[in-house]
Protein backbone atom coordinates (compact mmCIF):
# COMPACT_ATOMS: atom_id res chain seq x y z
CA UNK A 1 0.00 0.00 0.00
CA UNK A 2 2.80 2.18 1.04
CA UNK A 3 4.58 1.37 -2.38
CA UNK A 4 1.64 2.42 -4.32
CA UNK A 5 0.99 5.86 -2.80
CA UNK A 6 4.99 6.54 -3.11
CA UNK A 7 4.46 5.63 -6.65
CA UNK A 8 1.56 7.91 -7.42
CA UNK A 9 2.94 10.47 -5.64
CA UNK A 10 5.84 10.21 -7.66
CA UNK A 11 3.20 9.93 -10.97
CA UNK A 12 1.86 13.05 -9.81
CA UNK A 13 5.02 15.18 -8.97
CA UNK A 14 5.94 14.22 -12.81
CA UNK A 15 2.64 15.51 -14.47
CA UNK A 16 2.79 18.41 -12.27
CA UNK A 17 6.25 19.38 -13.85
CA UNK A 18 5.11 18.57 -17.23
CA UNK A 19 2.39 20.05 -17.21
CA UNK A 20 3.10 23.34 -15.39
CA UNK A 21 3.76 25.84 -18.40
CA UNK A 22 0.53 24.29 -20.39
CA UNK A 23 -1.80 26.97 -18.77
CA UNK A 24 0.37 29.78 -19.40
CA UNK A 25 1.22 28.68 -23.42
CA UNK A 26 -2.72 27.92 -23.63
CA UNK A 27 -3.77 31.42 -22.44
CA UNK A 28 -1.78 33.14 -24.65
CA UNK A 29 -2.70 30.78 -27.62
CA UNK A 30 -6.44 31.63 -26.61
CA UNK A 31 -7.02 27.79 -26.10
CA UNK A 32 -8.48 28.27 -22.70
CA UNK A 33 -9.17 31.25 -20.16
CA UNK A 34 -10.85 34.16 -20.65
CA UNK A 35 -9.02 37.12 -22.77
CA UNK A 36 -9.11 40.35 -20.34
CA UNK A 37 -7.17 43.12 -21.30
CA UNK A 38 -6.99 45.35 -18.69
CA UNK A 39 -6.19 48.37 -20.39
CA UNK A 40 -9.24 48.09 -22.66
CA UNK A 41 -11.89 46.73 -20.36
CA UNK A 42 -14.40 48.72 -18.72
CA UNK A 43 -13.90 47.20 -15.27
CA UNK A 44 -16.74 47.31 -12.53
CA UNK A 45 -15.71 49.44 -9.07
CA UNK A 46 -17.59 48.09 -6.13
CA UNK A 47 -19.87 50.60 -4.45
CA UNK A 48 -17.92 50.16 -1.19
CA UNK A 49 -14.35 51.19 -3.35
CA UNK A 50 -16.11 54.27 -5.49
CA UNK A 51 -17.27 55.79 -1.89
CA UNK A 52 -13.48 55.92 -0.13
CA UNK A 53 -11.36 58.77 -0.86
CA UNK A 54 -8.74 57.80 -3.44
CA UNK A 55 -5.62 56.57 -2.19
CA UNK A 56 -2.15 58.05 -1.96
CA UNK A 57 -0.68 54.34 -2.02
CA UNK A 58 -1.60 51.24 -3.37
CA UNK A 59 -0.51 47.62 -1.97
CA UNK A 60 -0.88 44.31 -3.87
CA UNK A 61 -0.49 41.05 -1.78
CA UNK A 62 0.89 38.20 -3.54
CA UNK A 63 0.60 34.63 -0.88
CA UNK A 64 3.17 31.78 -1.13
CA UNK A 65 2.53 28.88 -2.53
CA UNK A 66 -0.05 27.91 -0.21
CA UNK A 67 -2.59 29.47 -1.87
CA UNK A 68 -5.61 28.20 -3.18
CA UNK A 69 -7.44 30.71 -4.41
CA UNK A 70 -7.81 34.69 -4.65
CA UNK A 71 -10.30 34.37 -2.00
CA UNK A 72 -8.53 31.53 0.31
CA UNK A 73 -5.40 32.08 1.82
CA UNK A 74 -3.63 30.59 5.11
CA UNK A 75 -5.68 31.98 8.46
CA UNK A 76 -2.51 33.62 9.64
CA UNK A 77 -1.91 35.20 6.58
CA UNK A 78 -5.31 36.59 7.24
CA UNK A 79 -4.06 38.31 10.13
CA UNK A 80 -0.55 39.55 9.31
CA UNK A 81 -2.74 41.33 6.07
CA UNK A 82 -5.40 42.77 8.84
CA UNK A 83 -2.40 44.26 10.70
CA UNK A 84 -0.59 45.56 7.59
CA UNK A 85 -3.97 47.44 6.53
CA UNK A 86 -4.54 49.07 10.19
CA UNK A 87 -0.67 50.37 10.24
CA UNK A 88 -0.97 51.96 6.75
CA UNK A 89 -3.60 54.60 6.37
CA UNK A 90 -4.23 55.96 3.43
CA UNK A 91 -3.25 53.03 1.39
CA UNK A 92 -5.27 50.81 0.21
CA UNK A 93 -4.16 47.04 0.20
CA UNK A 94 -4.99 44.29 -2.49
CA UNK A 95 -5.26 41.04 -1.64
CA UNK A 96 -7.27 38.96 -3.88
CA UNK A 97 -4.67 38.12 -6.51
CA UNK A 98 -3.93 34.13 -7.18
CA UNK A 99 -0.60 34.92 -8.20
CA UNK A 100 0.16 30.91 -9.47
CA UNK A 101 -2.36 31.62 -12.20
CA UNK A 102 -2.31 33.63 -15.30
CA UNK A 103 -6.44 33.73 -15.19
CA UNK A 104 -6.58 34.71 -11.47
CA UNK A 105 -8.56 31.41 -11.45
CA UNK A 106 -8.18 29.26 -8.08
CA UNK A 107 -7.34 25.53 -7.87
CA UNK A 108 -11.20 24.85 -6.83
CA UNK A 109 -12.95 26.21 -9.81
CA UNK A 110 -13.19 24.59 -12.94
CA UNK A 111 -9.77 22.70 -12.94
CA UNK A 112 -9.47 19.16 -13.95
CA UNK A 113 -8.21 18.45 -9.97
CA UNK A 114 -10.79 21.24 -8.65
CA UNK A 115 -12.25 18.48 -6.46
CA UNK A 116 -9.07 17.66 -4.73
CA UNK A 117 -8.50 20.63 -4.18
CA UNK A 118 -11.72 21.70 -3.02
CA UNK A 119 -11.31 18.72 -0.49
CA UNK A 120 -8.05 20.33 0.83
CA UNK A 121 -9.19 23.63 1.52
CA UNK A 122 -12.14 22.15 3.38
CA UNK A 123 -9.72 19.86 5.87
CA UNK A 124 -7.77 23.31 5.91
CA UNK A 125 -9.97 25.46 7.13
CA UNK A 126 -11.50 22.93 9.50
CA UNK A 127 -7.92 22.82 11.41
CA UNK A 128 -6.84 19.32 10.03
CA UNK A 129 -3.51 18.64 9.42
CA UNK A 130 -2.76 17.89 6.03
CA UNK A 131 0.82 16.39 6.15
CA UNK A 132 1.85 14.59 2.82
CA UNK A 133 -1.17 16.82 1.18
CA UNK A 134 -0.12 20.04 1.78
CA UNK A 135 3.27 19.04 0.29
CA UNK A 136 1.31 18.42 -3.02
CA UNK A 137 -0.29 21.35 -3.09
CA UNK A 138 3.10 23.49 -2.41
CA UNK A 139 4.61 21.20 -5.16
CA UNK A 140 2.09 22.25 -7.08
CA UNK A 141 2.44 26.42 -6.89
CA UNK A 142 6.69 25.67 -7.19
CA UNK A 143 6.29 24.17 -10.42
CA UNK A 144 4.30 27.45 -11.09
CA UNK A 145 7.00 29.37 -9.90
CA UNK A 146 9.63 27.68 -11.86
CA UNK A 147 7.48 28.42 -14.81
CA UNK A 148 7.71 32.01 -13.47
CA UNK A 149 11.38 32.37 -13.56
CA UNK A 150 12.36 30.68 -16.27
CA UNK A 151 13.66 32.32 -19.25
CA UNK A 152 11.15 30.73 -22.19
CA UNK A 153 7.74 30.27 -20.36
CA UNK A 154 8.17 32.73 -17.72
CA UNK A 155 7.52 36.26 -19.91
CA UNK A 156 3.96 34.78 -20.66
CA UNK A 157 3.27 33.85 -17.69
CA UNK A 158 4.42 37.14 -16.00
CA UNK A 159 2.31 39.00 -18.50
CA UNK A 160 -0.69 37.05 -17.36
CA UNK A 161 -0.62 37.40 -13.60
CA UNK A 162 0.43 41.51 -15.02
CA UNK A 163 -2.69 41.79 -16.80
CA UNK A 164 -4.81 40.36 -13.59
CA UNK A 165 -2.91 42.56 -11.27
CA UNK A 166 -3.60 45.27 -13.90
CA UNK A 167 -7.78 44.22 -13.35
CA UNK A 168 -7.32 43.86 -9.52
CA UNK A 169 -5.83 47.34 -8.97
CA UNK A 170 -8.47 49.07 -11.48
CA UNK A 171 -11.61 46.89 -9.15
CA UNK A 172 -10.16 49.04 -6.17
CA UNK A 173 -10.52 52.44 -7.52
CA UNK A 174 -6.64 53.06 -9.27
CA UNK A 175 -6.46 54.94 -12.60
CA UNK A 176 -3.88 53.72 -14.78
CA UNK A 177 -1.78 56.16 -15.53
CA UNK A 178 -2.50 58.47 -12.50
CA UNK A 179 1.06 57.98 -10.64
CA UNK A 180 -0.29 56.75 -7.72
CA UNK A 181 2.74 54.56 -6.41
CA UNK A 182 2.22 51.02 -6.13
CA UNK A 183 4.12 48.36 -3.68
CA UNK A 184 3.91 44.67 -4.55
CA UNK A 185 4.14 42.59 -1.19
CA UNK A 186 5.49 38.72 -2.10
CA UNK A 187 5.90 36.42 0.59
CA UNK A 188 7.96 33.25 -0.38
CA UNK A 189 7.25 32.57 -3.74
CA UNK A 190 5.14 35.79 -4.47
CA UNK A 191 8.51 37.45 -4.42
CA UNK A 192 9.80 35.64 -8.04
CA UNK A 193 6.21 36.60 -9.09
CA UNK A 194 6.27 40.52 -7.80
CA UNK A 195 9.97 40.75 -9.76
CA UNK A 196 8.30 38.82 -12.91
CA UNK A 197 5.81 40.83 -13.04
CA UNK A 198 7.33 44.37 -12.49
CA UNK A 199 8.80 44.20 -15.81
CA UNK A 200 5.79 45.31 -17.26
CA UNK A 201 3.63 46.81 -14.14
CA UNK A 202 5.79 50.07 -14.17
CA UNK A 203 4.68 50.92 -17.98
CA UNK A 204 1.29 51.44 -17.04
CA UNK A 205 0.73 52.51 -13.63
CA UNK A 206 3.43 55.33 -14.09
CA UNK A 207 3.70 55.81 -10.54
CA UNK A 208 6.72 54.54 -8.45
CA UNK A 209 6.71 50.99 -8.35
CA UNK A 210 8.18 49.06 -4.94
CA UNK A 211 8.57 45.49 -4.34
CA UNK A 212 8.82 43.62 -0.68
CA UNK A 213 9.77 40.38 0.03
CA UNK A 214 8.56 38.64 3.20
CA UNK A 215 11.03 35.31 2.90
CA UNK A 216 10.89 35.88 -0.83
CA UNK A 217 12.13 32.99 -3.24
CA UNK A 218 13.45 34.90 -6.57
CA UNK A 219 15.37 34.67 -10.05
CA UNK A 220 17.22 37.48 -11.40
CA UNK A 221 14.28 39.48 -13.40
CA UNK A 222 14.33 42.30 -15.86
CA UNK A 223 12.31 43.53 -13.24
CA UNK A 224 14.71 44.39 -11.02
CA UNK A 225 15.65 47.65 -13.22
CA UNK A 226 12.15 48.55 -13.31
CA UNK A 227 11.45 49.20 -10.12
CA UNK A 228 12.33 52.55 -7.39
CA UNK A 229 13.27 50.09 -4.66
CA UNK A 230 13.66 46.53 -3.48
CA UNK A 231 13.32 45.44 -0.14
CA UNK A 232 14.05 41.97 1.14
CA UNK A 233 13.31 40.93 4.47
CA UNK A 234 14.72 37.53 5.32
CA UNK A 235 14.34 35.55 8.69
CA UNK A 236 17.96 34.79 9.90
CA UNK A 237 16.74 30.84 10.28
CA UNK A 238 14.90 30.53 6.80
CA UNK A 239 17.02 27.87 4.73
CA UNK A 240 14.72 28.50 1.73
CA UNK A 241 15.98 31.98 1.53
CA UNK A 242 19.85 30.81 0.98
CA UNK A 243 18.58 28.29 -1.63
CA UNK A 244 16.56 30.55 -3.81
CA UNK A 245 20.33 32.91 -3.84
CA UNK A 246 22.02 29.46 -4.45
CA UNK A 247 19.38 28.23 -7.27
CA UNK A 248 19.47 30.75 -9.58
CA UNK A 249 23.00 31.56 -11.05
CA UNK A 250 21.70 35.12 -11.59
CA UNK A 251 21.80 36.24 -8.29
CA UNK A 252 25.46 34.94 -7.57
CA UNK A 253 27.70 37.85 -7.06
CA UNK A 254 30.16 36.72 -10.03
CA UNK A 255 27.33 37.82 -12.91
CA UNK A 256 27.42 41.12 -12.09
CA UNK A 257 25.98 41.99 -15.35
CA UNK A 258 22.39 40.20 -14.24
CA UNK A 259 19.64 42.49 -13.64
CA UNK A 260 19.44 41.54 -10.33
CA UNK A 261 23.25 42.36 -9.45
CA UNK A 262 22.83 45.48 -11.42
CA UNK A 263 19.97 46.62 -9.19
CA UNK A 264 22.01 46.15 -6.24
CA UNK A 265 25.12 48.03 -7.72
CA UNK A 266 22.49 50.89 -8.18
CA UNK A 267 21.30 50.45 -4.61
CA UNK A 268 17.80 49.65 -5.82
CA UNK A 269 17.79 46.48 -3.57
CA UNK A 270 17.75 46.67 0.25
CA UNK A 271 18.32 43.69 1.99
CA UNK A 272 17.63 43.25 5.95
CA UNK A 273 18.56 39.95 8.36
CA UNK A 274 14.60 41.28 10.57
CA UNK A 275 15.58 38.21 12.95
CA UNK A 276 15.56 34.61 14.29
CA UNK A 277 12.24 33.88 11.88
CA UNK A 278 12.00 30.13 9.59
CA UNK A 279 10.17 29.66 6.19
CA UNK A 280 7.53 27.34 8.17
CA UNK A 281 6.42 25.84 11.96
CA UNK A 282 5.90 27.82 15.05
CA UNK A 283 8.54 30.54 14.01
CA UNK A 284 7.74 31.61 11.12
CA UNK A 285 6.97 35.41 9.34
CA UNK A 286 3.12 35.11 10.62
CA UNK A 287 3.79 33.14 13.60
CA UNK A 288 1.92 34.68 17.01
CA UNK A 289 4.67 32.89 18.89
CA UNK A 290 6.62 35.06 21.49
CA UNK A 291 10.39 35.55 19.93
CA UNK A 292 13.05 35.16 22.44
CA UNK A 293 15.77 37.43 23.91
CA UNK A 294 16.53 40.04 22.95
CA UNK A 295 13.21 40.39 21.10
CA UNK A 296 10.22 41.66 22.93
CA UNK A 297 7.95 40.63 20.65
CA UNK A 298 6.32 37.88 18.29
CA UNK A 299 7.44 36.30 15.19
CA UNK A 300 4.46 38.15 13.01
CA UNK A 301 4.86 41.35 14.66
CA UNK A 302 8.67 41.09 13.76
CA UNK A 303 7.80 40.65 10.49
CA UNK A 304 5.44 43.19 10.27
CA UNK A 305 6.88 45.87 11.74
CA UNK A 306 9.78 45.06 8.99
CA UNK A 307 7.05 45.97 6.33
CA UNK A 308 6.17 48.88 8.23
CA UNK A 309 9.76 50.18 8.40
CA UNK A 310 10.19 50.07 4.56
CA UNK A 311 7.00 51.27 3.64
CA UNK A 312 8.14 54.52 6.49
CA UNK A 313 11.73 54.84 4.30
CA UNK A 314 9.87 54.90 0.88
CA UNK A 315 8.09 57.67 2.86
CA UNK A 316 4.66 56.46 1.59
CA UNK A 317 2.62 56.53 4.82
CA UNK A 318 3.94 57.87 8.68
CA UNK A 319 4.45 56.06 11.78
CA UNK A 320 5.63 56.20 14.97
CA UNK A 321 7.13 52.07 15.33
CA UNK A 322 9.75 53.02 12.56
CA UNK A 323 12.24 53.04 15.31
CA UNK A 324 11.43 50.08 16.93
CA UNK A 325 11.45 47.28 14.14
CA UNK A 326 11.21 43.71 15.48
CA UNK A 327 10.51 45.60 18.78
CA UNK A 328 14.36 44.54 20.09
CA UNK A 329 15.06 45.64 23.39
CA UNK A 330 18.20 47.20 21.87
CA UNK A 331 18.44 51.07 21.70
CA UNK A 332 20.04 50.19 18.03
CA UNK A 333 18.02 47.46 16.16
CA UNK A 334 19.56 46.00 13.03
CA UNK A 335 19.58 48.42 10.32
CA UNK A 336 18.80 48.07 6.61
CA UNK A 337 21.33 46.86 4.57
CA UNK A 338 21.72 50.17 1.90
CA UNK A 339 23.61 50.45 -1.34
CA UNK A 340 24.73 53.52 -3.14
CA UNK A 341 21.26 56.09 -3.89
CA UNK A 342 19.49 54.55 -5.94
CA UNK A 343 18.72 56.17 -9.38
CA UNK A 344 15.87 56.70 -11.93
CA UNK A 345 14.22 54.16 -12.90
CA UNK A 346 13.77 53.26 -16.55
CA UNK A 347 10.91 50.87 -17.97
CA UNK A 348 12.07 48.01 -19.05
CA UNK A 349 9.77 46.93 -21.32
CA UNK A 350 8.19 49.04 -24.22
CA UNK A 351 4.61 49.54 -24.22
CA UNK A 352 4.34 48.20 -27.82
CA UNK A 353 5.94 44.76 -26.71
CA UNK A 354 3.07 44.38 -23.94
CA UNK A 355 0.62 45.54 -26.52
CA UNK A 356 2.03 42.49 -28.96
CA UNK A 357 1.80 40.14 -26.72
CA UNK A 358 -1.61 40.72 -25.76
CA UNK A 359 -3.32 41.35 -28.93
CA UNK A 360 -1.74 38.33 -30.74
CA UNK A 361 -4.40 36.01 -31.00
CA UNK A 362 -6.22 39.20 -32.39
CA UNK A 363 -4.02 38.79 -35.60
CA UNK A 364 -4.12 35.24 -35.98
Amino acid sequence: MIELLFVGLVMLLLLSAATAPLESLGWYAGWFGERQDARSTEITVAPEVAERPPAKHYIVYLSGIGAIDPDTIPAEEVRFLDRVDDRTPGSYLIRDIFPYSVTNVGMTSNRLFSRLWDWLLNLREAGRKLGALVFVLNIRNMFQVAVSSDTRYGPIYNLGVTNEILIALQRHGYVLGSNVPVTLLGWSGGGQVSMGTATFLGNYIKGDLRIITLGGVMASEAGALATRKIYQLDGGKDPLVKFGALIFPGRWPLYKTSYYNRARAMGRIVRKDIGPLTHTGSTNYFADTPMPAPYTTTYAECALDAVIEAIVAEKMIFDSTEDRACGTSSANPAPMLRGRQSQDVSPMVEPNIFDDMLTHNDRQ
